[in-house]
């Protein structure tokens, strides 16, 4: 005879399940509802004040530095994203994936269209 755990009745059937938490409306929801909606509206207000700091300050460094600013993050982006492309090519060539995957001829003997050694129909 096997054993059941204790949450399955003899009949082998689940009990029926128990709420998380009490679900029946109450004077104090209207309050949390209108507290939320004010935490919520203050949240944006920061994010968007934010946002419109960065902005700002964005702009009055492009005004003081100029060109200088965009030169310099462009060779950020190609120091930081094309040692990520170049590492992530070596890595697949040494595991022999993706491009670097050794894969024979296809037969091409009939008249189908053939572009960069692929059979399209």
């Amino acid at each position: 005879m096997s054993t059941m755990s204790a949450s399955t009745s003899s009949s082998g059937k689940l009990p029926p399940p128990m709420p998380l938490r009490d679900t029946s409306t109450n004077e104090g929801d209207e309050r949390n509802f209108t507290i939320n909606l004010l935490s919520v509206i203050l949240a944006f207000v920061l994010l968007y004040g934010f946002y419109a700091a960065f902005f700002i300050l964005w702009i009055e460094a492009l005004n003081s530095f100029g060109n200088k600013l965009l030169w310099f993050f462009f060779g950020l982006f190609l120091s930081a994203f094309g040692g990520m492309a170049s590492l992530t090519l070596y890595s697949m060539s040494k595991q022999q994936v993706g491009w670097f995957l050794d894969v024979k001829a296809p037969d091409i003997t009939d008249d189908s269209i053939v572009l960069c050694g692929y059979k399209w129909y």
